[in-house]
């Protein structure tokens, strides 16, 4: 009934985006599966990504252990006869009865590890609830997929066979990774993979696991809200909200905004405006959002968007004249809207 990493495997893909349903055992799998790959060949190891170097502090000072539950249900291996954890986690590492099985590091400082530092004993790479809640006060990183892909590189170098799991619920999938690797959602479809094979995304919503859980307490609690969307169902926030639709024939192009390494246009139609794939960088209106989607003729907003187009288009979208072309593009626009509202 739960997920089972051998189907994930089986794709044969270095980087795993896995999606699913809360409680369908993404964590508790790659932590049994990683464990004992460690066990079985002594001297391998994981990596266990956090965004910020802060994360780590409060991991290890807060003494979270992210194996706490897996290590209870397996008590005899990973407890002593006075109750005292066998897997331990410091800012060094992971660490079964003093012996080194795996190595966190943060996401942010990619580019500091010195040259000729050797991950060559890594077998996995695991970056567990890389997602971000839309409501949440946490932000990605500037440029995180870049530098992601630089710590992967930097572990992976020319070797095969390394497996990557990014796992995380039904957030928002037009995320900076996605993006960034121009990905698009898998409609109608558990699973795809893109990159020439190289990523899978996998984001089944499995039936027989989703009627038993509408039956425990918390399936029970959810009944009816936005989060069972979410949660039980895999609905990727914002895809029920509406307001997707083409825009008029006669629409008019206003501005190209950038963010991220994407653009996407804004258009005035006869009563709102529409957000679009399609744009014109023929018109000198151009912004940006962050530093790294500067260049020249564009203009970077950072603070205040007073007496610009995009203050007017988002004055629009608070009283529902703002409307989609499609899912994508949306997901990017709400990326914008968030830094000033």
């Amino acid at each position: 009934m739960y997920l089972s990493y051998r189907e994930i495997d089986g794709y044969n893909a270095m980087i795993n985006q896995i999606l699913t349903t809360r409680g369908y055992g993404k964590t508790y799998g790659w932590q049994d599966k990683v464990l004992k790959h460690v066990e079985r060949n002594k001297g391998r190891k994981f990596m266990y990504l956090v965004r910020r170097k802060v994360d780590i502090d409060i991991l290890t000072e807060q003494e979270i252990n992210p194996f706490k539950n897996y290590m209870i249900d397996n008590y005899t291996k990973y407890f002593n006869e006075d109750g005292t954890e066998k897997l331990i986690i410091n800012k060094k590492g992971f660490f079964f009865d003093n012996e080194r099985v795996g190595y966190i590091f943060p996401i942010s400082e990619a580019n500091k590890i010195k040259r000729g530092s050797g991950f060559a004993d890594v077998d996995y790479i695991i970056w567990d609830e890389f997602l971000i809640d839309r409501e949440s006060k946490e932000k990605y990183l500037p440029n995180e997929p870049k530098l992601f892909m630089s710590l992967v590189d930097t572990v992976v170098r020319n070797r095969k066979g390394v497996k990557v799991y990014m796992l995380g619920n039904a957030l928002v999938f037009y995320n900076p990774y996605n993006i960034y690797w121009n990905i698009d959602k898998p409609y109608k479809k558990e699973a795809k993979l893109f990159q020439n094979g190289k990523i899978l995304v996998y984001v089944k919503a499995p039936k027989e696991f989703i009627e038993y859980r509408k039956h425990t307490d918390v399936g029970e609690l959810m009944q009816g809200t936005d989060y069972e969307q979410m949660a039980l169902y895999n609905r990727f926030q914002g895809e029920s909200n509406g307001f997707i639709r083409k825009k008029d024939k006669g629409a008019r192009f206003m501005c190209t905004l950038y963010l991220e390494g994407q653009k996407i246009g804004i258009w005035v139609g006869d009563y709102c405006f529409y957000v679009s794939p399609n744009y014109n960088l023929a018109v000198d209106e151009r912004y940006c959002f962050d530093i790294f989607s500067q260049q020249q003729g564009v203009r970077l907003l950072t603070k205040s968007i007073r007496n610009t187009p995009v203050e007017t288009v988002i004055n629009a979208y608070k009283i529902g004249l703002v409307f989609f072309e499609n899912q994508k593009v949306k997901d990017i626009f709400m990326r914008v809207l968030t830094k000033f509202i």
